[in-house]
């Protein structure tokens, strides 16, 4: 892993953004599958307080 880096395997930051996705909006994976793109919440750094 390089300085200034948080993830050391190909494909980490991509479960990061899913994950991020999810923390601010829940029924992303929904929204995605039935195309309502323009309802999807983009992630918010306040969404990171969801896990405390």
């Amino acid at each position: 892993m390089t300085e200034g880096t948080c993830v050391d395997h190909p494909g980490e930051s991509d479960l990061v953004a899913l994950g991020r996705a999810l923390l601010s909006d829940p029924a992303w994976t929904s929204k995605l599958r039935d195309r309502r793109l323009a309802e999807i919440r983009p992630y918010d750094q306040a969404d990171g307080t969801r896990l405390t």
